[in-house]
């Protein structure tokens, strides 16, 4: 369950990760020592095991054959809602119990010292109710009833998503409740100033994001999918069980990218910027200047055959070679446009310019458009046409897409990096870069992959492709549709504005 796993989780990491921190512990590492990631991992296996321990596999059993009795509502039998009362009053105890040690462990505090431990267990005992007891069962309720009338698939639709990004939220709303409880309770937490608690607080939002995208969907599908074809019996195969256990094992490498990813924002600004504001500017411009080119080059002719087609092959881009010749054409000739706006604009940055580098920014970007063409998704892109029209126009991608598009980022990601390199060999002033900034340069480029994915307008998309349907493959949106997106367009500047920001502090 989405909401559950995720609080469960960050009771754990709350108790580990952000309880008492003595400020001597906030110095720079290079690396996560195996202590740490240990006793993290710890924490977390810890909360599963406790709560697997505490809900025998009878009641798990007698709550599966309720839910689907009735669709996944909490319409549960006085005597099924009375055993639930108790174990909710048991696993707080249990959880409590079982994160003490590991709790004063993470924060070096002397366990032999009463007044600290009666401290521990008034931090545990907040700590774990308050977060146990905002679970929404709103959300989970609504969670199972969608999945159970899908037939177990996990392809939510958007206002469940809407409901579960309310309900994260929320959960960072509670984490920082927890946190000012610890600012009361511990006296060396008490004299840390505004700046640190509020970088503490960015520490518990990461944590809570990042945790929430660790959540294995495939496999609690896989295990949704299995109970439903056994009639509501959990009996889960030899092979699912060993898949739980793999997954818990793989928390440890993703943990260790967290904890790594939290030394970077606990760490104190010592060192100068890698990259410069002036840098940053043209790095959104040169993002900005490639949509323009894009769009003022890309041929009307060519794009509207491109959709007609595809719309009448059902998604699949099956092209003509006269069409794809063309395609091909109009493709080299945004790429070759986008390349001198490109130099033109970094020309604008360099005062009087020599002929050594105007060549050394026309190889550059003659490389870098290449590499951009290159790792641009066109099997992705062809199978979303595909999903979409299969769908009737509706953005609901399925499982296996979600999985190619994940894949495809990792695959730009790499291409980026792969740029970066050709760049650094091109321009000697920036070989002087060590290894940990280059590493940062790579994790920032990283970051604005991700970001930019997750504001794509989908909606607008969407709106699209459903006039582009109804008017038979013709493109001929109206005037309101495209002020939409002239004005989409203009958000997405300032939200990439505001990713190439947020990338400067990975820079730091």
């Amino acid at each position: 369950m989405k909401a559950p796993t995720v609080l469960l989780l960050l009771v754990a990491s709350s108790c580990c990760i952000a309880s008492p921190v003595p400020q001597a512990r906030l110095q720079r590492r290079t690396e996560v020592p195996d202590e740490t990631l240990g006793l993290v991992y710890e924490s977390f296996v810890t909360v599963f095991r406790t709560v697997q321990a505490t809900y025998p596999p009878a009641l798990l059993q007698e709550i599966a054959t309720e839910l689907l009795a009735t669709g996944g509502r909490f319409q549960f039998s006085d005597a099924l809602a009375a055993q639930l009362d108790e174990k909710n009053v048991e696993v707080r105890a249990n959880l409590k119990y079982a994160l003490e040690d590991l709790a004063i462990t993470a924060a070096g505090l002397d366990s032999a010292d009463e007044v600290v431990l009666s401290k521990v267990h008034d931090y545990l005992d907040y700590a774990v109710d308050v977060l146990v007891g905002a679970v929404p069962m709103d959300v989970v309720e609504a969670l199972v009833v969608e999945v159970l009338e899908k037939e177990g698939s996990f392809d939510f639709t958007p206002e469940l998503e809407a409901m579960l990004g309310e309900a994260l939220a929320a959960a960072k709303e509670e984490l920082r409740k927890v946190i000012d409880y610890e600012f009361e309770l511990f006296d060396d937490l008490i004299a840390l100033d505004d700046e640190t608690r509020a970088l503490i607080y960015r520490v518990i939002d990461y944590l809570a994001d990042e945790t929430y995208q660790a959540i294995p969907w495939k496999l609690l599908e896989d295990i949704v999918y299995e109970v439903i074809e056994n009639g509501g019996v959990i009996a889960l195969s030899d092979e699912l069980n060993e898949r739980i256990e793999e997954t818990l094992e793989s928390l440890r490498q993703k943990l260790r990218e967290v904890l790594e990813s939290l030394e970077t924002l606990l760490t104190p600004k010592k060192v100068a910027r890698v990259i410069p504001d002036e840098t940053i500017q043209l790095i959104y411009e040169s993002i900005a200047t490639m949509l323009n080119s894009l769009r003022a080059n890309f041929p009307e002719d060519v794009f509207q055959d491109v959709v007609h087609t595809a719309l009448v092959n059902d998604g699949v881009f099956a092209f003509s070679e006269e069409l794809s010749e063309r395609l091909d054409v109009a493709l080299e000739t945004v790429r070759g446009a986008m390349q001198q706006d490109l130099v033109a604009l970094a020309l604008q940055s360099v005062e009087d310019a020599d002929e050594e580098v105007i060549a050394k920014l026309t190889d550059y970007f003659d490389h870098a458009t290449k590499v951009m063409f290159e790792v641009f998704p066109a099997d992705v892109l062809e199978e979303i046409v595909k999903e979409v029209l299969a769908n009737g126009g509706v953005f609901e991608f399925s499982a296996d897409l979600l999985a190619m598009i994940d894949a495809d980022l990792v695959r730009i990601k790499a291409g980026l990096r792969d740029l970066f390199e050709y760049e650094f060999a091109v321009f000697p002033e920036l070989q002087e870069l060590s290894g940990v900034e280059l590493e940062l340069v790579y994790q920032a480029s990283d970051y604005v992959v991700d970001e930019v994915y997750k504001i794509m307008p989908w909606s607008l998309f969407e709106e699209i492709v459903y006039t582009i349907v109804s008017n038979d493959g013709l493109v001929d949106l109206s005037d309101d549709l495209m002020e939409r997106i002239d004005a989409t367009v203009e958000e997405l500047f300032v939200q990439l504005k505001d990713i190439m920001d947020k990338a400067t502090e990975l820079w730091e």
